[in-house]
């Protein structure tokens, strides 16, 4: 992949959530799960009918949808992504090239 294959920040029009989860713990000690929104980003999804995507799915069979945002250092994979009123758990961050000039969030869908 040369710079020039990266995708362009004008296709980069989805607005896209990203949350992390954090745990509290009450009064008598019983802990609560809770997403917080983290960050929101602009991104773009990788369309179904592409060969990179078929690439992807045939390597994790798991993923049902890419995301790809401006590279940021701070996103792990145990964040979740919304976008639009769905879920969508990261199970892996591609940098592609080790460029740090974007990330692929493989993911699928989460109830």
């Amino acid at each position: 992949m040369r710079k020039t294959d990266y995708t362009p920040a004008g296709q980069r029009n989805k607005q896209i959530i990203l949350q992390a989860k954090t745990v509290s713990k009450d009064l008598e000690l019983n802990t609560t799960e809770t997403w917080i929104d983290w960050r929101t980003v602009w991104g773009a999804v990788l369309p179904e009918t592409g060969s990179t995507f078929y690439k992807l799915k045939s390597e994790s069979p798991e993923v049902t949808i890419v995301f790809i945002v401006k590279y940021n250092s701070n996103i792990r994979p145990y964040m979740r992504i919304k976008y639009k009123s769905r879920y969508y758990a990261v199970l892996g961050i591609i940098n592609p090239q080790e460029a740090n000039v974007e990330l692929w969030l493989t993911c699928k869908g989460v109830a």
